[in-house]
């Protein structure tokens, strides 16, 4: 590296000379070239004795040559440390030097990413980083992956705050000096040495000396049009000793956050929402580091911690739907719906962990949390039924059968009608804990004991006022229908496991789980024909049910590894037996059932080198239905929506086969996934549903289908192209075949099976160019769904697709955004959601205050082209569903850092 700015020296020369000597006379000489890494690090295996010289030269820096003596014995490893080339005073001024980062590398297995290779604005948080991340994505909720597997966050090697995904959006991204992808082995190999196979893949941050013990964050205030604000404070306190977070956020700008140190939420409120959130997190730490010989050195953690969030928030939402019914020689019928929510909770929850590591063999963790929602509810529900395309007789046939008036053609087609209105108030309250107890014994074997206890109790009440118009018939049904459910559950577990290693090679790891579950539902329900002034009991619907699950669990498990080679044989034996107590009108029965249910697996993996591997997955499972879906009961609660018992219903079974092929090129810069999966299905569990024309009531049960099954292929990859070039393309195809159920004339009699097969291609492509001035991408993606129902003659085509252009330009002080971009779609009953439609967003930002502030003015759809559907197929029916979203704004919002970032030259 560089002696006086510490910066790593890549693509420096290596020149080394070996003189063999052996009984103290020389035996010849060797010679070798090596060239650094991005990160300035060379290596060379060596197995001879002798001396060994070494020049290390790089342009516009004095050379430095060094010898010394190697023992040649091949479990010696001779670290060189830091060498610090001197700039030469001579070329100094004259020698200029062009290269660029590499977005990565590969150390062994381990993916190094280098952020100075990534450009970002000044001011930018970490997560901005992460997102650039090749082979990284992350959702709405927060949850990260790495090419398709889950990712979790490790600050510095260690678990931070029993978590650390609340803080990539607090913390400057240049504070991390590097960032690390790899496997991590299981808690077992780390704390013994020994392998049993166990990984999960871990995105590790390493934070820069000098940045803890301070405090990082933002606060950012906006205003929306028309009279939308949002106001957010996100602060923290990196620490190794006392870390801490404080979290507010309140909007009506539709979404809720939330988080702490384990988590960052994000929720949409269903189109015209308002939130008002609190959070605090805070852990003390004590850890004390001593002496390990498996690791070197091991810390003992002392740690408590706990988190508050005070959520408050209003879900108010628009959603409509066209289902299209069809059924070989059976009425075709078309359901429009149209239903507004409002939904008003309050959900405050603690949680509070402790961990504990006595020694360097005996470790507890204690964890908990206890939360409360209450819900307020208010929604309309209005549904009509038609027995053709209704479309083709009005512009408007989801408003136009509630309007006093309505058009004789579209009438003459109308089955049904019915406006619900839903008044509900619920209080649930939820308490979980557990303990984790672990200890190593003196062979190296590892002994594990946890115990789980969760609990919950909710009371819920509803009213409901039905008019119900069947125009057939020419009858209505006007009613009142009354609630008052509570729920009780509560579950208590405990399981013991035992890792032992009978060679390098050769593990084993079994265990036994014991659960015991009881849940208890009352529902009483009341009925009124003459607006509420005389109620009667609804025998029918009132229930009670009382389940009680005992179920115990053996799992077996072992890995060999021969070469690159590692097996893992696995086979999990589970019994259940459910005692479950049902009164319903006039059915009181008492049901019983045990099943065993055997579940093996094998996972295969070939490690071809320390940048590719190969792994096979098989696995048997069973799936049972509840049991309360195998008595002969009758739910009319809904009237327009019967359900139905099956006392012939029995598990389902699945056989499930994977091959992924994972490999990482440095020298190219790609990062490649393909994976390719088999899904088998015996007796699938499926809904049955019977349409009755002249009532437009629909009852479904429960049935067991015949197999179907499922291929996917997946290929997904990153490349880096040159300096300033990157391109990412993940490709998903899957084909399925599937049966379900119609009855015929409505009744639970004569049902017709029904064959879905269904061929779906998603296809994400971008093009990405980045200097420090400008970023400019270019992406696409497309849906493709192709569904044909062989009894129904039905042929469904969706195409969904979307194309268009991301420019940033960064004019000193100034950044300007804009996002061009097309929305297509093919193939949708509704007319209007056919077609293109080009939508524009843009925005412009100032940064003042030396950095620290940013004031900012977005604009969103500024063409008001934007809506929001899309389509699911089944073998029975086709839905399309629509949803009302904000869009078509200016949002204009002022952004302030307050940590030590502002006034220093940007480093992206």
């Amino acid at each position: 590296m560089d002696e006086q700015t510490g910066e790593p020296l890549s693509e420096a020369s290596v020149r080394l000379s070996l003189e063999i000597r052996h009984d103290g006379r020389s035996q010849g000489t060797l010679g070798y070239s090596r060239k650094t890494d991005s990160e300035g690090v060379f290596t060379l295996d060596n197995h001879y004795q002798g001396r060994l010289e070494y020049e290390l030269s790089y342009i516009g820096y004095h050379t430095m040559r060094k010898s010394f003596i190697v023992s040649g014995n091949e479990s010696d490893t001779l670290r060189l440390d830091t060498l610090r080339l001197r700039p030469s005073d001579i070329l100094k001024n004259t020698a200029v030097v062009k290269g660029h980062y590499k977005r990565f590398i590969m150390r062994g297995d381990t993916v190094i990413f280098n952020p100075k290779a990534f450009k970002l604005e000044e001011g930018a948080r970490l997560e901005e980083l992460i997102e650039k991340l090749d082979g990284v994505t992350i959702n709405e909720k927060g949850e990260m992956s790495w090419m398709g597997k889950p990712l979790r966050i490790l600050i510095n090697g260690e678990d931070f705050m029993n978590g650390a995904n609340g803080i990539v959006s607090v913390l400057p991204a240049i504070a991390v000096d590097k960032i690390k992808v790899y496997d991590k082995a299981s808690k077992y190999t780390e704390r013994t040495g020994n392998a049993d196979g166990k990984e999960d893949k871990v995105l590790d941050l390493q934070i820069k000396p000098g940045w803890f013990e301070k405090w990082y964050g933002t606060a950012k205030a906006g205003y929306q049009t028309t009279d939308r604000y949002e106001g957010t404070l996100d602060a923290m306190r990196l620490s190794n000793h006392l870390p801490t977070l404080v979290f507010a956020n309140a909007n009506n700008r539709d979404y809720l956050r939330d988080k702490s140190m384990k988590f960052s939420m994000w929720m949409p409120l269903g189109g015209e929402g308002k939130a008002q959130t609190g959070a605090f997190s805070i852990e003390h730490r004590n850890d004390t580091t001593v002496a390990d010989s498996v690791r070197g050195s091991q810390t003992l953690r002392r740690r408590l911690g706990g988190s508050v969030s005070l959520p408050h928030f209003d879900e108010i939402s628009s959603t409509y739907s066209t289902k299209e019914n069809f059924s070989p020689g059976q009425l075709h019928t078309f359901t429009l719906t149209d239903q507004r929510d409002y939904k008003h909770n309050f959900n405050p929850n603690v949680s509070l962990h402790f961990k504990r590591d006595f020694n360097k063999k005996t470790n507890l963790e204690i964890y908990g949390d206890i939360d409360y929602k209450y819900t307020d509810a208010n929604s309309e529900h209005r549904t009509s039924i038609f027995d053709e395309q209704p479309y083709n007789y009005s512009a408007n046939p989801r408003l136009e059968p509630f309007l006093p008036t309505m058009d004789d053609s579209l009438k003459a087609h109308l089955l049904t009608r019915n406006r619900t209105y839903t008044s509900s108030q619920s209080h649930l309250g939820r308490g979980r804990f557990g303990a984790d107890f672990d200890y190593i014994f003196a062979d190296g074997s590892m002994l594990e004991l946890t115990t789980r206890f969760d609990y919950s109790k909710s009371d819920n009440k509803n009213l409901q006022s039905y008019h119900i118009d069947y125009l057939k018939m020419n009858t209505r049904d006007y009613s009142l229908r009354r609630s008052d459910n509570d729920d009780e559950s509560g579950r208590f577990g405990v399981s013991v496991s035992y890792n032992k290693n009978l060679s390098k090679n050769f593990s084993f790891y079994l265990s036994y789980n014991l659960s015991h579950t009881s849940t208890t539902q009352n529902s009483n329900h009341l009925l009124s024909y003459d607006d509420g002034d005389t109620w009667m009991e609804d025998v029918a619907n009132s229930y009670y049910d009382h389940e009680r699950t005992f179920e115990n669990s053996f799992d077996a498990r072992m890995m060999l590894k021969a070469g690159p080679w590692q097996f893992r044989p696995g086979m999990s034996i589970e019994s259940v037996s459910e005692r479950e107590s049902y009164r319903r009108g006039s059915l009181d029965t008492t049901a019983t059932r045990t099943l065993w249910k055997p579940s093996p697996s094998l996972d295969v993996k070939l490690r071809m080198n320390k940048a590719s591997s190969v792994q096979w997955t098989l696995s048997h499972s069973q799936n049972q239905p509840k049991l309360l879906n195998t008595l002969n009961y009758i739910d009319t609660t809904d009237p327009l929506s019967v359900k139905l018992g099956n006392p012939n219903l029995h598990n389902s079974k699945q056989w499930e086969a994977n091959m992924r092929y994972d490999a990482t090129f440095s020298k190219s810069q790609l990062m490649l996934n393909s994976t390719l999966g088999f899904t088998s299905e015996a007796d699938p569990i499926v809904s049955v549903w019977a349409f009755n024309p002249q009532t437009g009531v629909n009852t479904t049960w429960s049935a067991n289908a015949r197999n179907g099954y499922r291929w996917k292929a997946i290929l997904e990859l990153d490349k880096g192209l040159g300096a300033h070039f990157h391109t990412s393309n993940k490709l998903n195809v899957s084909h399925q075949k599937s049966y379900g159920f119609l009855a015929n004339s409505g009744t639970t009699e004569n049902v017709t099976e029904m064959c879905t097969q269904q061929f779906s291609l998603n296809e994400n492509y971008s093009l990405t160019y980045e200097r420090n001035y400008l970023s400019a991408e270019l992406y696409g993606s497309l849906n493709y769904i192709k569904a044909k129902n062989h009894e129904a003659g039905m042929n469904n085509k969706f195409w969904n697709y979307e194309y268009g252009t991301k420019l940033r330009l960064n004019l000193g002080k100034w950044t300007l955004n804009t996002k061009f971009y097309n929305l297509g779609r093919r193939g949708y009953n509704s007319s209007d959601y056919n077609g293109d439609r080009l939508l524009w967003n843009a925005s412009a930002a100032w940064k003042c205050l030396k950095g620290k502030g940013k004031l900012s003015i977005e604009l969103d759809d500024i063409l008001n082209k934007d809506k929001y559907y899309h389509a699911t197929v089944s073998a029975f029916e086709r839905l399309e569903t629509g949803e009302k979203k904000l869009h078509h704004y200016c949002l204009i919002s002022f952004t302030w850092n307050f940590d030590a970032v502002g006034g220093k030259k940007n480093p992206w």
